[in-house]
């Protein structure tokens, strides 16, 4: 097969269905504050709002509409923590306030000045067990993180070792009420610990850093794959924090804000900030920006996705984005300069079997002839173009999945592009353990081949 040299960066969604529902609340916000969410309807969040007091917001019905929840303070929640439409946690100050008739009564579960003026984090993972972090009150001593096992009725602080005493909501993550991730900071200094008995005993992982290059955020998808998001690049875990991957979002992006796995897809990454919402489906190597329906100039304060296709992004300026068809989100990614066919060619999807996402290479040639012979089931060879200067010809190209009954399931790709090697990922979400076939369509060329979905 001939080869020619060509240059080709293309980034582009296809499906994208994010749509800005902050308008449903009633009041304005600056800042979005926190949110958190027990599926694809209900979801409890804080925002600072333009006037005082500044209530907790509730939706059973995926943000049609809201109820505003008062609280003993006027105040803007630092962190919240949902189990059901009824009961519900926040922090404020050094408190843990808990409701469990809607907000219509709260109590003070933890208030102790001794050890914490400022509550940083809740998370409740059941009726029962929780874990909360709080500054600790004297600078450079062990890190306040608390722990329950009935409730909230008793918050047991029980970290004792030397490190940091200072972080933030967004730098702690416990994937189970057992293991949890925290960046500690200290005056000079800070890195990631982790624990696999609750926060009894820590271990410190491979990740320091000193103050001017400390993360923004991290999540961990499970004990061993973690990331963690600093000013415009990631950093990325497949042991737990031992070692790590870092890779660029964006040469101009400004700051990390929150970054999230998807629930199902551990390569599937979402992550925001100063410059808006960005996405990974291949562990954070390449990003795309999503442009569709989100605001260029939003900042992203909190991503959280219930399942691969639902998920809620809050904003300031009050833009808060939901999205139901997360799943079916598609991207051509990057491809810098490489040797190129000078045929066209459908690579077979990777992984196979697969769940439940897959990637399809496909390469458009660096000139398309005249194909009007009236063959169309073969894979065509053209012009050899090689001694020339690469041309720029537009082709439409169509890329469609089929059932083994040979019925549509997805349209991924349809759409006019230049010659070059393009990667796109498909989403099986929603769909049946099976037999699918992936075909390429462009021109006359038209070459189709099978891949295996296994749950």
């Amino acid at each position: 097969m001939k080869m020619v040299m060509a240059f080709m960066l293309i980034n582009f969604t296809v499906s994208a269905q994010w749509t800005n529902i902050g308008s449903n609340l009633e009041e304005n916000w600056m800042t979005g504050y926190c949110m958190d969410a027990i599926d694809s309807s209900t979801v409890l969040l804080s925002a600072a709002i333009d006037t005082l007091p500044r209530p907790l917001y509730l939706t059973k019905n995926g943000g049609l509409s809201w109820e505003s929840i008062f609280t003993p303070t006027i105040w803007s929640a630092n962190d919240v923590s949902i189990i059901d439409t009824a009961e519900f946690w926040f922090c404020y100050s050094n408190i843990i306030y808990h409701t469990s008739d809607g907000g219509d009564n709260w109590d003070v579960q933890f208030q102790n000045d001794s050890i914490t003026n400022f509550i940083n984090y809740i998370e409740m993972f059941d009726e029962s067990n929780g874990i909360a972090m709080a500054d600790a009150a004297v600078e450079n001593t062990p890190a306040i993180i608390l722990k329950t096992t009935d409730g909230g009725s008793n918050w047991i602080s029980v970290n004792d070792s030397t490190f940091g005493w200072k972080s933030n909501l967004y730098l702690i993550d416990f994937v189970n009420p057992d293991t949890g991730f925290f960046f500690a900071s200290r005056s000079t200094s800070g890195s990631l610990w982790k624990t696999f008995d609750g926060g009894y005993n820590w271990i410190e992982t491979s990740l320091y850093m000193q103050p001017q290059n400390f993360p923004n955020s991290i999540d961990f998808y499970n004990s061993q794959i973690g990331i963690a998001g600093f000013k415009n690049d990631i950093k990325y875990t497949q042991d737990g924090g031992m070692t790590w991957e870092n890779h660029i979002i964006d040469p101009g992006f400004t700051a990390v804000y929150d970054i999230e796995f998807s629930p199902g897809s551990p390569e599937r990454i979402w992550g925001g900030g100063v410059h808006g919402l960005y996405l990974s489906d291949d562990s954070g190597e390449n990003w795309m920006k999503i442009s569709e329906g989100i605001h260029e100039k939003a900042v992203v304060r909190k991503i959280i996705f219930t399942d691969d296709n639902h998920g809620y992004v809050l904003c300031d300026s009050s833009r808060l984005y939901y999205i139901s068809n997360a799943g079916s989100i598609t991207s051509v990614e990057d491809v810098k300069k490489e040797t190129l066919p000078t045929d066209f060619v459908l690579s077979q999807n990777y992984p196979n079997p697969f769940n439940p996402t897959t990637t399809i290479e496909f390469y458009i040639p660096s000139a398309i002839s005249n194909l009007s012979d009236g063959k169309s089931s073969e894979v065509r060879n053209f012009k050899d173009f090689s001694s020339q200067a690469p041309r720029n010809d537009m082709v439409n190209v169509r890329l469609k999945v089929y059932d083994i009954l040979g019925r549509e399931v997805k349209t991924l790709l349809n759409k006019s592009l230049n010659s070059g090697r393009y990667k796109i990922t498909f989403n099986a979400d929603g769909l049946n353990s099976g037999v699918y076939f992936y075909q390429l369509t462009t021109g006359e060329y038209k070459h189709a081949k099978k891949m295996v979905l296994l749950r």
